[in-house]
């Protein structure tokens, strides 16, 4: 198993007394992660500001670390670590050194949790449990962060997408149904041109080839993991014509049905 990611250093609601201040002028030669559940004064840019209880504070190796308690005691959660790749950690989509509110401050103390468990317990695959965990919390950041930056992005666009992600998922779900582009655009309310741009927009693929993917997909695994007949796994993929499935997957995978099973 590959480790993308390895904690040097781990706190999970860390605690410092009122006043307590932090000054690193050439920071650490690993990145920092801290969530503050308590306000500080911090350095960025070369201007202090002020940081408010819920917000989160990413630096890359060698920046300086300056922040100070000084309303009240000072709780947060904070780890230092190594990607694997900091090139492809650091284009995950996020902005570094600088201060930033996500929406989910639970889910980060839970996560952060499960790591410093994971760091103190070293049971069986705790580093790769940690990359587990840690992958899910900067994907869920990124994700965040890009969403807030999207300025030209309306809330109801973000609705559509939303609606068009539930009705993908039910697609994946049902392929054994008889889909059609008109009748999936009449569910959104759509027309069908509308819906084949905007499908096209949030997926990079039409609706039309999505649906005959993931039939060819589930036909694939069909027919390597299963003893059901051809003209069976047909009707499961949704292909009414057992010739025209055959003649599809022929068309997608350069053999037919029997001879992929074979």
């Amino acid at each position: 198993m590959n480790i993308s990611y390895t904690i040097n250093r781990i706190a999970f609601e860390g605690r410092e007394k009122k006043g307590f201040v932090l000054d690193r002028p050439n920071g650490t030669d690993d990145f920092l992660f801290i969530h503050f559940k308590s306000p500080v004064r911090l350095l960025q840019d070369g201007f202090v500001v002020e940081v408010e209880k819920g917000a989160c504070w990413i630096t890359t190796p060698n920046t300086r670390h300056w922040f100070e308690s000084d309303r009240c005691e000072l709780v947060h959660d904070w780890f230092h670590f190594v990607p694997f790749s900091p090139d492809g950690f650091l284009n995950i989509g996020f902005e570094t050194n600088k201060v930033f509110y996500p929406k989910s401050t639970r889910l980060i103390t839970s996560l952060v949790r499960e790591c410093y468990e994971e760091f103190v317990n070293k049971d069986l695959y705790w580093q790769e449990n940690i990359t587990a965990i840690l992958d899910r919390l900067f994907i869920d950041l990124a994700r965040e962060f890009k969403s807030k930056n999207q300025g030209d992005v309306s809330s109801q666009m973000r609705n559509t997408y939303e609606n068009f992600k539930r009705l993908r998922i039910d697609l994946y779900r049902n392929m054994s149904e008889n889909w059609d582009v008109c009748d999936m655009a009449q569910r959104l309310s759509l027309s069908r041109s509308r819906f084949t741009i905007l499908y096209k927009s949030f997926f990079g693929i039409s609706p039309k080839e999505d649906l005959i993917n993931q039939r060819i997909l589930h036909a694939k695994y069909l027919l390597t993991g299963s003893n059901m007949s051809i003209q069976e796994i047909a009707e499961s993929c949704g292909y009414s014509n057992v010739y025209h499935f055959i003649r599809q997957f022929k068309e997608r995978t350069g053999v037919s049905p029997g001879k992929y099973r074979k």
